[in-house]
């Protein structure tokens, strides 16, 4: 399953919030995590709706919740 969390500010979660502790026992039960930051969502030209995210799947190996919540990378 993928889930998405949609957060305030995706370089300010810690690893004590709900939703740090909700996506990282998601990982660990082999679902795909998104984030999302609220101010992450953009318009294309053509007024598409576009978002940054981090995605974190469970082959990434992530072994606690503060490697997790550390903004790495963003794709489209």
């Amino acid at each position: 399953m993928t889930i998405a969390f949609l957060i305030n500010q995706t370089h300010k979660e810690e690893q004590n919030c709900t939703t740090s502790i909700l996506a990282f026992e998601a990982l660990s039960r082999g679902h795909t995590v998104w984030y999302i930051g609220i101010g992450d969502f953009f318009m294309s030209s053509d007024k598409t709706v576009w978002a940054y995210t981090r995605r974190i799947t469970p082959e990434t190996a992530v072994k606690n919740i503060d490697a997790m919540t550390y903004p790495q990378s963003a794709s489209r």
